[in-house]
């Protein structure tokens, strides 16, 4: 709770008390999930089904979690912070597989924390933590042994 109330005062600082985000990327998946949370589809127009968006599997988690919440920037901005803090956790364990003493592992997920360009994406509302916690969860999936899970294994690496 704590990070994300530094994340909060950091944006609040940056933006000078606006309410918003820094990439026009953020309001184009944005505008993707209102249309699919709203039934239409992936559309950035209604009734124009395209293929617009760049990271469909961020516009539906922020589409179907939306459908809660009523809130679509907020709750971009939540699931990033979320991510974020199962990334710090994710890169700990990540750490410890690789054979790093809990001080370096804690060490290393303290510098994930601390990356300027990692807080921002949590301000952005993106993807990127996101699919940064998959691909952490996937290399401590590799590093345990679980890659021959035989067709499971296909369908979790193709994610």
């Amino acid at each position: 709770m704590l990070i994300i109330s530094a994340f909060v005062y950091k944006e609040n600082r940056y933006t000078d008390g606006c309410y918003g985000a820094p990439l026009d990327d953020t309001f184009i998946h944005l505008r993707f999930a209102q249309n699919i949370s709203r039934g239409f589809g992936f559309s950035y127009n209604e009734g124009e089904p395209q293929a617009g968006s760049t990271s469909p599997i961020w516009t539906i988690l922020v589409a179907g979690v939306s459908l809660i919440t009523g809130e679509y920037l907020l709750t971009a901005k939540v699931l990033s912070a979320c991510f974020f803090i199962l990334c710090s956790f994710l890169i700990y364990i990540l750490s410890k597989r690789l054979g790093m003493s809990k001080p370096y592992a804690l060490f290393t997920s303290v510098l994930l924390i601390l990356t300027g360009r990692f807080d921002w994406s949590i301000l952005s509302g993106i993807e990127v933590t996101t699919f940064t916690a998959m691909l952490l969860a996937m290399g401590i999936i590799h590093i345990n042994g679980f890659y021959n899970l035989g067709n499971l294994s296909s369908v979790i690496w193709s994610i």
